[in-house]
């Protein structure tokens, strides 16, 4: 037996087990095409994740401000919260006026300390005073003589009255003190 027919013998052999290279059917373009097409794609899957990523910046851009208008929204049990606020302030005033005309003294001087805080602001606005050069002047006659004319001695007794919790006064002076300082502010 030749060399060679043992070499080919071993070859027949060895490529029957599976141990041999056989020769390679692909030519030299066909890995150029596989690498391109591997670019291919992977170029779509990037442009495709920017395109999903750009998709859900515009959805968030433009619903993320309705989000936050609704969770701002007003909600109705604040509101209802807020008028039983006012609701128990004014039924507090009620008592306390109702308190004031049957002569007690300390609820005539809460009515009258809201109704001189009323006259200062409308003082201040109404002749552009500053709000505390008007309180510092009180119990100034002659600078509120210049604004309220007559009615400056009945808020300057008023307003020295203001600590006197024990003198209560009449239910009708007490009202008519109260209507001419509101006359005053009108």
């Amino acid at each position: 037996m030749k060399p060679q027919d043992s070499q080919v013998n071993d070859m027949v052999i060895m490529g029957r087990m599976g141990m041999m290279r056989m020769p390679s059917s692909f030519k030299g373009s066909t890995w150029v095409w596989y690498i391109a097409i591997i670019m291919a794609f992977s170029f779509y899957a990037v442009i495709s994740i920017e395109f999903f990523l750009l998709i859900v910046l515009l959805i968030t851009l433009i619903y993320l401000p309705f989000v936050f208008v609704i969770h701002n929204a007003p909600r109705p049990r604040v509101q209802e919260e807020e008028k039983v606020i006012v609701d128990e302030d004014i039924a507090h005033f009620k008592r306390r006026v109702k308190k004031a005309l049957d002569e007690n003294a300390v609820a005539q001087r809460d009515i009258e300390l809201r109704v001189l805080n009323a006259l200062v602001i409308d003082l201040s606005i109404r002749y552009d005073i500053p709000e505390n050069v008007v309180r510092r002047n009180m119990e100034n006659v002659e600078f509120l003589r210049k604004y309220l004319g007559d009615k400056a001695d009945l808020v300057v007794r008023m307003y020295r009255r203001k600590h006197d919790l024990r003198n209560a006064l009449p239910k009708n002076r007490f009202l008519k003190e109260i209507n001419a300082i509101l006359e005053a502010m009108k």
